[in-house]
């Protein structure tokens, strides 16, 4: 496809109340598009309160809203949109709003060609949910109908292996569901669908340390950004807290507060919060985070490309991480340590390794780990990626 002089639309299944890495990224990406290509570009979001990031987009581009994806009219919001804006075109984040775009394509701009970025982690889990079996079926019909049928001619980015994997076996199979994804066994051509990793938005992260920084608390301190008790395995985290507790040990687990997360928190300590459990707010503001942490943990049980990972190495701290899927990419680097998923007594010995490691051999580790990011989430690369894609519509 000759890219040159299109019109490009993002819709995105975005409200937070910060933009993060997320929208300054496709931000940098669209103004790029526009300097190379003369690619105009309009966002489209559902509708919500008015935010500085909604805002600073206004100042530069033409910026739609629509009603949720449950919503009666959003095809035909869309189709208005379709109409007025006349892209060439779509390109979806998140997955709600694909089945929507594909029957407000087929309904209003049948040559409009389709891009879905896959950001979010899919499986078939039910646990602890109301009503497993309709869950279950309901998720098995979505995913079937949502790339099998309305996504028959998209090309899909997702940004991790495991959810290349998930999307590529509903492609070709309507009724089954996908085999556990093992990277070593899992090597199933990929048919348009390119798996890219999420770029790092340096900017927004201000002045980076030189070197890490010696510590100078009795305290050490984890750093975990929790938004879900449960999908984010807070509580296998305050479980490992509890052993390192019970050995007396000097530390403090900082969270950062999401869906009801300090209300699950609270009750998992029957009320009585320990003086090692920080819960803290969230903010856009993350440098002040990490500035003040010396060590972070993911302890996810289910996750795609992890912006908090790979901002936390951007600060030199070492990284505990469990061995999803979703977060092999970063398994190598020389100061990341691994432990299985949901496995609390190993994790509690790797925060005690942590808490004890040479300081200096560490801080070497942590640099080397920087300069491997910074060429694997490289801003530039990322944009020449996505223009590729572009070109092969």
């Amino acid at each position: 496809m000759d890219i040159y002089n299109k019109k490009l639309l993002f819709v995105m299944m975005y409200s937070s109340d910060y933009g993060g890495s997320l929208i300054p990224s496709w931000k940098y990406y669209a103004n790029m598009l526009a300097r190379r290509f003369k690619i105009e570009t309009g966002w489209v979001f559902p509708y919500q309160q008015e935010k500085d990031w909604i805002r600073q987009l206004k100042n530069d581009y033409p910026v739609y809203f629509i009603p949720l994806p449950t919503g009666k009219k959003v095809v035909t919001e869309l189709g208005k949109i379709i109409s007025q804006f006349q892209p060439d075109i779509i390109h979806t984040h998140f997955e709600q709003y694909d089945i929507s775009v594909a029957k407000a394509v087929k309904r209003f701009g049948s040559n409009i060609k389709m891009v879905w970025h896959i950001h979010d982690y899919m499986d078939f889990s039910v646990k602890g949910r109301t009503y497993p079996l309709l869950r279950y079926i309901r998720r098995r019909v979505l995913y079937a109908l949502r790339y099998h049928i309305y996504g028959k001619n998209v090309w899909f980015v997702p940004v991790s292996l495991e959810m290349a994997h998930f999307v590529n076996h509903f492609r070709h199979h309507l009724f089954t569901a996908p085999e556990e994804y093992i990277p070593e066994k899992t090597n199933a051509a990929l048919e348009r669908i390119t798996p890219l990793l999420n770029a790092l938005f340096l900017p927004r992260l201000g002045d980076l340390p030189q070197r890490k920084k010696k510590r100078s608390s009795p305290l050490f301190h984890f750093l975990s950004f929790g938004t879900n008790f449960y999908g984010k395995g807070i509580d296998t985290l305050l479980a490992a807290g509890k052993l390192l507790s019970n050995k007396k040990y000097k530390f403090q687990i900082i969270i950062t507060r999401g869906n009801n997360l300090e209300k699950s928190v609270q009750s998992y300590f029957a009320g009585e919060l320990p003086s090692w459990v920080k819960i803290v707010p969230q903010t856009d503001q993350v440098r002040d985070l990490f500035l003040n942490a010396d060590c972070y943990i993911s302890t996810s049980r289910g996750e795609t490309m992890c912006f908090a990972i790979a901002e936390a190495e951007m600060f030199l701290l070492p990284v505990i991480q469990n061995n999803i899927g979703g977060t092999l990419w970063n398994a190598d680097m020389p100061s990341v340590s691994l432990f299985p998923c949901g496995n609390v007594t190993r994790l509690a010995e790797l925060m005690e390794q942590a808490m004890t490691a040479d300081e200096e051999e560490l801080s070497e580790k942590t640099l080397q780990t920087r300069e491997r990011l910074q060429k694997l989430l490289d801003l530039d690369c990322w944009c020449e990626r996505l223009v590729e894609i572009y070109k092969s519509l």
